[in-house]
């Protein structure tokens, strides 16, 4: 049965992501588990131009699975400068 982690600490994620070089910002963060000790992440990372996607990528999950135990993560990588981030909220 899924339910919400009442041990992790969502913002202290957020903290951690967007403080990776190339990330501008993190929205649609959730954390649950699927079953007992499977904890799950996704969220949706906007990303500026320069950076390397896989790179990051592979940083994401190291640092989520190395700080916060959580080794089953859905990433998606989203583009800071399309149209779609002008008007975001969550982006500004």
């Amino acid at each position: 049965m899924e339910g919400k982690l009442g041990n992790i600490n969502v913002n202290r994620i957020k903290e951690t992501l967007i403080k990776l070089e190339g990330v501008e910002n993190v929205h649609d963060l959730h954390v649950w588990s699927i079953i007992s000790e499977f904890p799950t992440l996704s969220c949706h990372i906007v990303v500026n131009d320069s950076v390397n996607r896989d790179h990051l990528l592979q940083k994401v999950n190291t640092e989520i699975k190395g700080s916060f135990n959580i080794s089953h993560c859905t990433i998606q990588l989203e583009d800071f400068n399309s149209a779609i981030h002008k008007d975001c909220d969550f982006c500004k």
